[in-house]
């Protein structure tokens, strides 16, 4: 019987993962974006940012699950600074020049792009505040070793996924002349600037809500 639970757990964790990690956001659009103008590694750099920046939101997550509901605030002013950075990041993409798509200017700040960009968001708030935290307590009360293994199968997809995007991307980057993934690296900006525009609206809207 704990055996068929902590299966249930383990697959959960997978398809969380995997959804979470093909789901198109402002980290899979940055993650597109360095890997064409700085190739795959600085791809796989954001794509391993929730390995560092979800350890404190878990926590947070776990310690608040029971009050949600009291959270709109806290979320509508992390949801606000998100599409503020967000917005500073699309404008840089459509401001690319030349000399930036060859990979020598930037790609050493792509794991910190990465780790302010997911913290700053607020799908990994929402998710381990509304799914991921409720489901990790659940495993706990199985066993320590299936609230690790929820954690272990998650992570395991959702930042595979998001390598393999990386890789992806950057290989396509060897086939693509520099007019055209300049072209390319500018819509994302625009898409990033997109997504800055609507976190800042629904963080200004959780923020003020009654």
């Amino acid at each position: 019987m704990i055996e068929d639970s902590i299966i249930k757990i383990i697959i959960s964790g997978l398809l969380l993962g995997a959804g979470a990690g093909i789901t198109p956001g402002p980290l899979n659009t940055l993650i597109l974006s360095e890997s064409l103008k700085n190739g795959k590694y600085a791809g796989i750099k954001i794509g391993i940012a929730p390995l560092i920046t979800d350890t404190p939101i878990i926590i947070l997550s776990l310690l608040v699950v029971i009050e949600i509901s009291k959270l709109d605030h806290l979320l509508g002013i992390i949801t606000m600074s998100g599409g503020l950075y967000i917005l500073y990041l699309g404008y840089k993409d459509l401001s690319v020049s030349v000399a930036e798509l060859d990979g020598s200017t930037s790609r050493e700040n792509a794991l910190r792009k990465g780790i302010i960009t997911n913290f700053l968001t607020p799908h990994p708030y929402v998710f381990w505040l509304t799914i991921g935290a409720p489901m990790l307590v659940e495993a706990g009360r199985i066993s320590t070793v299936a609230a690790i293994l929820f954690i272990v199968s998650f992570y395991s997809l959702l930042v595979g996924f998001k390598t393999a995007l990386a890789l992806f991307t950057g290989k396509m980057k060897d086939f693509i002349r520099n007019e055209y993934y300049r072209i390319i690296v500018r819509v994302l900006g625009v898409i990033l600037i997109l997504f800055g525009v609507y976190l800042c609206y629904d963080g200004f809207t959780k923020l003020f809500s009654t």
